[in-house]
């Protein structure tokens, strides 16, 4: 008979681990050898491995008795394949779960976080702006305080769920399949109470909703796509009383020259002409501190990198600190010349020894290679 592996070793945790770590080692584990989406030949032995060492695990109860004596002390010899305890397919395979009838969500007992959008101009990012916007809030009943009650009497568990909020079910597969699933309790729609006489101020609900505006603080340097906290009076959870806060995603409308790049740096292409290039120049470039001037020195090569120290994007978690602002030098050369300036570059005389095509073709012959 082979010896069972360290539970610990098979979820590839530590003895510390705490039951948040142990849930997400067995979700990520779960999602490559369950054996309706693994390829793996050994795939449902892996997998009923997995299950067996998180169930024991993750129960404060069993996980100490191992702890204590190993496996001699585990009642798991009537293990249960099919048995996910307190999630679903969708804590392991998100969108797939609707495949086999299961879902996420537990009705009005899950707290999905609210978020808004805000689409602001590329400089209002760059040097921050305050905004009003009308949000939605959630606040827990003052008059019931959050139980939807008239009074502590008029509130019982729930029959049906045990006040879990949440009912069990077993559903078959079409590989054939047990698999244990979590729904919402339809009789008391996941709170895991029934209520006799409903608070006369929220009607049971529990909670108010209520529009409100405010203003949201917009810090130096966001990138587009990044969130900040506006309101702690987001979604609430019923079942677990607590509360999500509300985000804002911020949108960035892009400058047509100025680019948010890596960190908090910024990046610009800047055209100049060929004779600028050659002879340098003092050339003006722009910044989101307005147009400032950097010196250009001669034989300026074509996409050379010039950098302005400190005039890039703020940080947004310091303003006291920026970034750099980079700016590739694009040559541009003259389709046509006019007879002036023909006659004018006639007139330079770069000297025998700058005469490039000629000391090319010199080599060749000095190395007889043509």
């Amino acid at each position: 008979m082979n010896k069972k592996r360290d539970y610990y070793e098979i979820l590839g945790i530590d003895k510390s681990a705490t039951p948040e770590e142990i849930k997400r080692a067995f979700r990520k584990l779960a999602r490559k050898y369950h054996p309706d989406v693994s390829e793996e030949h050994n795939a449902r032995e892996k997998f009923k491995e997995i299950n067996e060492a998180y169930q024991v695990l993750y129960d404060p109860v069993k996980r100490q008795k191992y702890d204590q004596f190993g496996h001699a002390n585990i009642n798991g010899q009537g293990f249960d394949f099919g048995n996910f305890q307190e999630f679903d397919f969708g804590d392991i395979f998100g969108d797939i779960s609707s495949f086999f009838g299961g879902g996420r969500g537990h009705g009005q007992t899950e707290s999905k976080q609210k978020i808004y959008q805000l689409k602001i101009k590329f400089m209002e990012a760059m040097h921050g702006i305050e905004k009003e916007i009308v949000i939605e809030t959630e606040h827990f009943c003052s008059a019931c305080d959050g139980t939807g009650a008239e009074s502590q009497a008029d509130l019982k568990w729930c029959q049906d769920c045990n006040g879990r909020g949440i009912i069990d079910t077993r559903n078959n597969t079409i590989f054939g399949m047990i698999f244990n699933q979590q729904k919402t309790c339809k009789k008391c729609n996941g709170t895991g109470t029934e209520i006799k006489n409903k608070c006369n101020d929220c009607r049971g609900n529990r909670f108010h909703k209520k529009k409100e505006t405010i203003t949201a603080y917009i810090p130096k340097g966001l990138k587009n796509g990044q969130y900040i906290e506006i309101s702690k009076w987001g979604k609430i959870n019923l079942l677990k009383k607590t509360q999500t806060p509300i985000l804002l995603q911020i949108i960035v409308i892009p400058h047509p020259v100025i680019k948010h790049v890596e960190d908090n740096h910024l990046f610009t292409e800047v055209p100049i002409n060929f004779l600028e290039a050659l002879l340098g120049k003092d050339i003006f470039v722009p910044t989101i501190d307005g147009v400032k001037k950097i010196e250009l020195r001669p034989l300026t090569t074509h996409k050379k990198i010039v950098r302005l120290k400190g005039f890039g994007a703020y940080d947004p978690n310091n303003p006291r600190k920026r970034g750099d602002h980079y700016f590739r030098i694009m040559i541009h050369w003259p389709e046509k010349l006019s007879r002036e300036m023909k006659k004018k570059l006639a007139e330079l005389e770069l000297g025998e020894e700058n005469d490039v095509n000629k000391n090319f073709i010199n080599e060749l012959k000095k190395r007889n290679l043509i």
